[in-house]
């Protein structure tokens, strides 16, 4: 037997960390490339049943100059690369995650231009603290 096929049965992967793992481009996004959850404890709905935690992937991160709101030329291949994933799989939602607003809206603006529909954007802390770093902006995936 191979050590990948023993890996693999070890550890199991989702549909969707497989695919992102082969969508990375870079070191730094598949070392980036983690599924994190939007809640600590899953939600209870009116009437008390369990709901399930939405999980999130980092797929892209965005790095912004001090004092500025603009995406960085090294950055700007990212928007297509997930329009073109959200292309081929149209269930999944992006999340955008950053802690400063005129970065966030350049990204989605960015991402709109590039393909992906507007209603499948969402703004907010989709991921751990750490990704709101550095002058970072995240987009992060959920199907």
């Amino acid at each position: 037997m191979r050590g990948n096929d023993t890996l693999a049965r070890l550890v199991p992967l989702s549909a969707l960390s497989v695919l992102l793992l082969v969508a990375a481009s870079t070191a730094n996004d598949l070392l980036a490339t983690t599924s994190v959850p939007v809640a600590a404890a899953a939600p209870k709905n009116a009437v008390g049943q369990t709901q399930p935690v939405e999980r999130w992937t980092l797929f892209r991160s965005y790095a912004f100059l001090p004092q500025r709101n603009d995406i960085r030329y090294s950055d700007v291949h990212k928007a297509a690369e997930i329009a073109t994933f959200m292309q081929r799989y149209p269930s999944f939602r992006a999340g955008i995650d950053g802690d400063n607003q005129d970065r966030v809206d350049s990204v989605q603006e960015a991402l709109v231009d590039a393909g992906v529909p507007p209603d499948m954007i969402d703004q907010g802390p989709y991921g751990p603290d750490e990704l709101r770093r550095d002058s970072r902006v995240a987009v992060l995936l959920r199907d």
